[in-house]
């Protein structure tokens, strides 16, 4: 990435999309947690392996967002980035807050781009 203050296209992406699906995480670690602890669910292996692996990824991943999450400063993103985090779709995002798509457009991409270099930017430094 360089000595560049603002994360790569690519990161910005990869943080979009995993904001977006942030509520799906939370609803897949429940589920995968209630399938590994079900005693009366028996599972293979290989099976029980990978569903452990995914649970410990998509944990990391909740754990990460919600780091930076908590170092978001600006009102409107923390806004916007709490109504992305419980699902809710773009447009609805922007008329409940009152204002243009394009308006809210402008806040997104500020808020992944502030998300992205806490999450993954500042991290590696570290």
């Amino acid at each position: 990435m360089g000595a560049s203050t603002v994360p790569d296209a690519e990161l910005i992406q990869r943080t979009n999309e995993e904001i977006e699906y942030y509520h799906f995480m939370i609803s897949e670690i429940a589920r995968l947690q209630g399938v590994l602890e079900d005693k009366n669910k028996v599972l293979v292996h290989v099976s029980k392996e990978r569903k452990q692996k995914r649970l410990r990824k998509l944990q990391e991943t909740v754990k990460l967002i919600e780091s930076a999450a908590n170092s978001i400063t600006d009102e409107r993103e923390k806004t916007v980035l709490d109504a992305i985090m419980d699902g809710e779709k773009n447009y609805i995002i922007a008329n409940q807050l009152g204002m243009s798509r394009q308006r809210y457009y402008e806040i997104k991409r500020s808020l992944i781009s502030n998300m992205a270099w806490l999450m993954y930017v500042i991290d590696k430094k570290s």
